[in-house]
């Protein structure tokens, strides 16, 4: 009798396990949903600025077609001027859960639309905000971006916090 249990809490643990782990996925976008997704988007609920020749697009439940996003990290700090250090053309496909990401370097020399000389990639930001860094991008890649969105210094500070921040000093690679 005590082996029979032992054999079914066992089995139970063994099946318990593995479905956690087949649907990791969906456990995971539910934790999210449960535990963090409403102080996100808290968060996020005032950052965004439409850009001049944006059309606002109808709220979206799920996406299904490919779309573009321009991805920007600037060194802003309180109100002054900033440069995009980090530029990341980013292609998403929803239907095959794939994500292509490309690092553009800051010093890329590149024409600077709307100023008509070339320039480094990241000063298009400095020199007129998120709409020449996007008709930038765009012009360089030859291909339209759909959606952009850009953090400071202070915003990734937000971010990691509100994720729980790192503990300092980090003890594994």
């Amino acid at each position: 009798m005590k082996r029979k249990s032992i054999y079914i809490t066992l089995a139970i643990v063994l099946l318990l396990g593995s479905s956690a782990y087949l649907f990791r996925t969906q456990l995971a976008i539910v934790a999210f949903d449960l535990f963090m997704a409403k102080d996100v988007e808290e968060s996020l609920q005032h950052s965004y600025k439409p850009l001049q020749s944006d059309k606002t697009p109808e709220p979206v439940v799920m996406q299904s077609e490919p779309f573009s996003v321009m991805l920007l990290g600037s060194d802003q700090r309180d109100q002054e001027a900033a440069r995009s250090d980090t530029l990341i053309y980013a292609v998403v496909r929803p239907m095959e859960s794939k994500v292509l990401l490309i690092s553009v370097p800051r010093d890329t020399y590149v024409d600077i639309i709307g100023r008509d000389r070339k320039d480094k990639i990241n000063h298009a930001f400095a020199f007129g905000g998120h709409q020449m860094a996007k008709d930038t991008m765009e012009a360089f890649f030859d291909e339209e971006i759909d959606y952009y969105a850009s953090i400071n210094f202070e915003g990734l500070k937000n971010v990691v916090d509100a994720m729980g921040g790192v503990e300092l000093p980090i003890g594994k690679d």
